[in-house]
């Protein structure tokens, strides 16, 4: 990457909406839920409560663009390492974390590293490597300068994007899918009679479904003869649904995931971005992620998020 020279601009301000393409959903961490419903993240505003996607969400589908576009410039290949620096702001050892290399040290060095003298030498020599990483990014690395890494502050700063609109979330259950309808190529994969033992499996599952309502019914008609004292009928159905109970104990049952909501498609979000202090050379690589995101709108998987969302003018 070349050396940037060139002045910096003061500030950009990059104001519009994001528009869904699809329905789009993300979980916040301990996310409220409501049963077995994953409730779609909301936030209070002057006009009232209102759904949105949030700002780190976005970021990182930005980040991902701009990488991706960083490197198809290179054209080569990257180390690992180097990737996870531009798509995710590097990584931390554990031997980092925990501030050495997890052995013991010499004796009588955790008491000198307890001092505060060498607490302050330590901190001196951090905000100096700081200090260093940051003007090597901005000469050498744009990406850097705009998305910032654990050494490096960003010049981006990206807001949530919130429905214009009071919409409802959208709410989707079994979300399981019929894979060979899905794919129909399937069949040709998968060994002779894999269509016929799909079949039967789904006619169990259904077989299940209706075994687990008689058996509700049963429980109901249970209830209602022991309050009459009526204990010969009640005796009766107790076997008729342990029958039943028998009869789902031995259909496989097939597990469904977790009911969730979601932005629903066609929902206009509004939304803001600055950049601060920004090159030219910086400047035409957000734009540029900005355009790759438009054209593949999708989330990373780090994001949380489910859906695609297409950032409009």
């Amino acid at each position: 990457m070349q050396t940037q020279t060139q002045d910096r601009i003061p500030l950009v301000v990059f104001d519009g909406q994001i528009k869904c393409e699809s329905p789009v959903s993300f979980v916040l961490h301990n996310g409220l839920k409501k049963k077995h419903l994953q409730l779609q993240p909301t936030m209070r505003t002057a006009d009232g409560t209102r759904l949105y996607l949030n700002a780190p969400a976005i970021r990182s589908a930005l980040r991902h663009a701009a990488t991706e576009h960083v490197i198809e410039l290179m054209g080569r290949d990257v180390h690992m390492d180097d990737y996870f620096l531009m798509a995710l702001g590097g990584i931390k050892d554990a031997k980092d974390a925990k501030g050495g290399d997890g052995g013991e040290n010499e004796e009588g060095e955790q008491e000198e590293d307890k001092t505060e003298s060498k607490k302050a030498a330590k901190q001196a020599a951090e905000s100096k490597g700081s200090v260093l990483k940051w003007a090597f990014a901005r000469e050498k690395n744009p990406l850097l300068m705009l998305f910032g890494s654990m050494d490096v502050p960003g010049s981006l700063e990206c807001g949530h994007a919130i429905a214009t609109k009071d919409v409802l979330a959208e709410t989707f259950g079994g979300v399981r899918a019929n894979d060979f309808k899905r794919d129909p190529s399937l069949i040709e994969k998968l060994e002779p009679g894999a269509l016929d033992a799909f079949v039967e499996r789904q006619m169990q599952a259904s077989q299940r479904s209706a075994a687990k309502k008689d058996a509700k019914d049963i429980d109901a008609k249970i209830l209602a003869a022991r309050k009459a004292g009526n204990d010969a009928l009640a005796a009766q159905l107790a076997e008729q649904k342990k029958a039943l109970d028998d009869t789902k104990s031995a259909v496989v049952q097939i597990q469904q995931l977790l009911e969730y909501q979601a932005i629903p498609a066609g929902t206009a979000l509004a939304h803001d971005m600055r950049v601060r202090r920004v090159s030219s050379l910086e400047l035409a690589l957000f734009v540029q992620a900005i355009a790759r995101w438009a054209l593949e709108p999708v989330f990373p998987a780090c994001a949380g998020i489910e859906g695609d969302a297409t950032p409009a003018a």
